[in-house]
């Protein structure tokens, strides 16, 4: 919609005057309901005229939106006028008509768009006519109902008209203001019959067509008295085929007719049982278009864990609108292994893997809260089975979990050949604590810890203990598997499995556990800002720090090696701020934990501090200090000031994440950019007008330096990769949306491995190199030999030059691996709602992209195939990519960043 833009607006005389500079063509009024035109005359409309005309779709309040309607809408906005939320030109403008009272507000809203609302001052009455026997007969609604609050209609009609007939009529009618007006075809005081001819219903739009019952000058809603959905009427106009369903609206109950040309699904379950161990499900599509045999068209049903880690589809036999479905015993515990916990349930029809419909699906009876609830029971792993109706939205959901859930291991504390445990469970279970009838035993897939003995902490939380010896292997290989936890209740036991250990609740000493206490980082801040601030600024000593300390890589590591290369190591004083102080660094840096202590001292003392990532708020630069932000990749996701959505954990809305951006970027002296491009964008985004360096980026001196057999040989041997086969690394961005609460993260693995591993297994492994906030949730076991994960502990440089192939969607990785000359396959499945819903983009994919952009794992496993050919294909392209976005990478910038900042 475009825009234009007015002077003022104000009432005077009964009119609403518009001041332009130039005379408007014809005004339309925009409600949610209809549109409405209105005499437009001398820049002025006539507030009385548009009551009279229109008044019975006000019902009790309405609001118009003003707009231009000449080829196309254009939205009229007040000039030279800032809004934050709603700014009144005119509030309370009161007008009578007949013996009616309306009050009219015209106001500004957050985007500058002029609005108006004309309300008819309400009465107390409660009127409505209540729809109780209705159904299609011949192609005409038949529909028998009441006036509730009768004896007040009238009383009303009594004393304005005398003892004449009280006269009725129902109004149906579209957006477009395409009405009819049906009478009575019986009468007997407040019980009123209408026959609608359906054929006569307004079909010029698509949607709602919306009824009303006027009687003199009051206009009543329309509702059924319970819900009510007719079956489709088909109809075929010059736009081809098309349906009208007559129902009940799902939250008000009113009446309409639902005009729609498009496929929609209303899928409803009419039964569902447990029977010999299976779940057998039986329902209907309500489908507005029978597509079910066309060839090409697929229907299918899809459980998706509540958190959307884990999604499982299976086709769906349809038989004349009518499915049913069966979960056998073996594919309830799969369920329940995958995810345990809630799984909504939808249904899809799909066209060549396009999905036309998506649904949420209801049952027949939504008073009904629980469905099934049964006890599985067998071995060492019981099952709570449960089919319900969701609180609020009342679809289906389906619960396959433990009887007792751990939802949480809060901490684990490693002694010498011991460890303590505390978990948290979903359930109350302090009656079980209190009789000491619980206790939990933690396996790992080399070895199982039996509980010795149980603490009771909280009426969900508890500490188990365990003898281990080698515990450090054990913990080992928990952070990298998770663990299996097996909780015995008398005889029986509930499986529960943790795919993710948080590695900072582990504990090696009590130290650690102070470290940990809201109290310590209380008094390290205290100390930082009252007695480190004021110690002398040491300009030899230098902080690196990679993504908050989560490990030594990026450009803050390459630049760093730059100084121990030369030698710089000897004369400064060379400082890695890590989360993990066991993690490698070459050269004589010290390590500091981040977030204690000595990190608060060295943060208020340092010269210099090269870091990737904004740091908190907390933390004060000093004058005396130089900040190089290295920043971590060429943007093709928008940035800071050019984001217009931020879907990020802990963050209210786009523009309190921008004002965060804002106020820490006002810290950077130093931006590094690896081309122009990227030079261009950051100015503007960060706000950045400080010293911008335009050199390449230091992480990619190595993919210069060491491109050669012998080196990437030596890092296959590191990474324990074959030798003899070709490797893929698969390296997707982070999406905005994958994530469900603060410090919670989702991840659905959309490229299909067993597909891969069946067609390529032969040729190829594939390496996984997932966003860090999802590593951890990643599970690839079944493909032992094919897949690596490499997502943690791995410097992606290194992964750059191990791999022939790679694969990734809008992550910058694409601008980095591009220096290396070699085939990419853009596998990028949500292409629109990434770009357009999610974030946005400074250039479209397809068309830049040095390699095919594909949305199935099958177009990913064809260019794999082609490879030779695919490279030839994009010759072009990943010239011209190469040119534009790698022009300043060359094996020397981190020696032109030294040369600058540190000279």
């Amino acid at each position: 919609m475009k825009n234009k833009y007015i002077k003022n607006v104000y009432i005077e005389n009964d009119k609403i005057h518009i001041k332009s500079d130039k005379e408007l063509s014809k005004l339309v009024l925009f409600s949610p309901k209809v549109l409405l035109k209105v005499n437009y005359f001398e820049n002025a409309i006539d507030l009385q005229e548009i009551i009279k005309n229109n008044w019975c779709f006000f019902g009790e309040k309405s609001q118009f939106i003003l707009c231009n309607d000449d080829e196309e809408t254009t939205s009229l906005r007040l000039n030279q006028m800032k809004t934050m939320g709603e700014n009144y030109l005119c509030k309370g403008f009161n007008l009578k008509i007949g013996k009616q009272m309306y009050m009219v507000d015209i106001f500004v809203n957050g985007e500058n768009e002029i609005e108006l609302i004309i309300e008819k001052y309400k009465d107390e009455s409660s009127s409505y006519f209540e729809i109780g026997t209705s159904y299609i007969r011949d192609n005409f609604l038949h529909i028998k109902g009441q006036l509730k609050d009768y004896e007040e209609l009238e009383a009303n009609h009594n004393k304005s008209c005398g003892t004449e007939d009280m006269k009725a009529k129902l109004m149906i009618y579209d957006r477009n203001q395409e009405t009819i007006e049906v009478n009575p075809s019986e009468a007997q005081g407040e019980t009123l019959w209408f026959k609608i001819n359906i054929d006569q219903v307004p079909r010029s739009v698509e949607g709602n067509v919306n009824t009303l019952l006027i009687i003199e000058d009051r206009v009543l809603d329309v509702k059924f008295k319970e819900e009510v959905r007719f079956q489709k009427i088909k109809y075929e106009d010059e736009q081809g085929m098309k349906n009208l369903i007559v129902k009940s609206e799902e939250k008000t109950k009113s009446l309409v007719f639902h005009i729609n040309g498009k496929l929609a699904i209303a899928p409803i379950i009419k039964r569902m049982s447990y029977e010999d161990g299976n779940i057998i499900i039986n329902g209907n599509l309500n489908a507005t278009i029978d597509v079910f045999q066309v060839p090409g068209v697929e229907t299918v049903i899809k459980l998706s864990a509540a958190d959307n880690s884990i999604i499982i589809a299976n086709s769906l036999d349809v038989v004349q609108g009518s499915f049913s479905y069966v979960i056998s015993s073996e594919e309830i515990g799969d369920i329940k292994r995958a995810f345990s916990g809630e799984w909504n349930l939808k249904i899809e029809m799909l066209e060549d893997n396009e999905v036309l419909v998506s649904e949420d699906i209801s049952y027949k009876n939504s008073e009904d809260d629980i469905i099934l609830s049964e006890m599985i029971r067998g071995g060492r792993d019981n099952i709570l089975l449960k089919a319900y109706l969701t609180e609020v939205e009342k679809k289906l959901a389906l619960s396959v979990e433990s009887e007792i859930n751990i939802d949480q291991i809060l901490s684990i504390y490693v002694g010498k050949n011991k460890l303590k445990i505390k978990y948290r469970t979903k359930e109350n279970v302090d009656k079980l604590l209190n009789s000491r009838l619980i206790k939990t035993n933690v396996a790992t897939a080399s070895r199982e810890l039996t509980c010795n003995k149980v603490v009771k902490k909280g009426k969900k939380t508890y500490v188990c203990h365990y003898k281990c010896d080698n515990v450090k292997a054990f913990v080992d290989e928990m952070l990298l598997k998770g663990v299996t936890l097996y909780t015995q209740v008398d005889t029986q036991e509930f499986k529960n499995v943790v795919s993710e250990i948080n590695r900072y609740s582990i504990f090696f000493s009590k130290y650690d556990i102070v470290q940990s206490s809201r109290k310590y980082k209380s008094i390290c801040l205290k100390l930082y800002n009252d007695i480190f601030l004021k110690c002398p600024v040491k300009k030899k000593r230098v902080l690196f720090e990679s993504f908050l300390g989560r490990n030594v890589s990026g450009n803050p590591k390459y630049v760093y090696n730059y100084f121990v290369e030369q030698g710089l190591d000897k004369k400064y004083e060379l400082i890695w701020i890590l989360n993990n102080t066991e993690d490698e660094v070459i050269g004589r840096a010290k390590k500091v934990k981040r977030k204690t202590l000595k990190y608060y001292y060295y943060m208020a003392t340092a010269g210099y501090w090269v870091f990737n990532a904004r740091q908190a708020d907390e933390i004060i630069k000093r004058p005396e200090v130089s900040y190089l932000q290295t920043w971590h990749g060429t943007p093709y996701k928008t940035l800071g000031n050019d984001m217009f959505n931020a879907s990020m954990p802990g963050v209210r809305d786009v523009n309190d994440y921008k004002e965060k951006f804002y106020r820490n970027s006002r810290r950077w002296d130093y931006l590094i950019a690896q081309n122009d491009y990227s030079a261009e964008i950051f100015k503007r985004a960060f706000s950045f007008d400080k010293v911008m360096l335009p050199y390449g980026y230091p992480a990619n001196d190595v993919l210069y330096k060491g491109n050669n057999e012998k080196y990437i040989n030596e890092l296959k041997d590191k990474f324990n990769l074959p030798k003899d086969k070709k490797v893929v690394m698969y390296a997707p961005t982070w999406r905005e949306d994958n994530f469900y609460r603060k410090g919670h993260y989702k991840m659905t693995m959309e490229l299909e491995l067993d597909k891969m591993m069946k067609a390529l297994g032969d040729e190829y492994i594939l390496i996984l190199r997932m966003h860090y906030l999802i590593a951890n949730t990643i599970n690839v076991s079944d493909y032992a030999g094919f897949v690596y994960d490499l997502s943690q502990g791995c410097d992606i440089q290194e992964l750059y030059l191990v791999s022939d192939v790679m694969i990734t969607d809008y992550s910058s990785t694409m601008f980095d691996y591009a220096n290396l000359r070699r085939p990419m396959v853009f596998f990028a499945y949500d292409l629109d709602k990434y770009t357009n819903d999610l974030r946005g983009a400074y250039f479209s994919l397809p068309e830049v992209a040095p390699g095919p952009v594909v949305k199935t794992t099958e177009a990913v496993i064809e260019s794999l195939e082609n490879i030779s050919k695919v490279k030839e294909e994009y010759r072009e392209k990943e010239e011209a990519f190469y040119n534009k976005f790698c022009h300043l990478d060359d094996g020397y910038a981190a020696k032109r960043v030294y040369e600058t900042v540190f000279k």
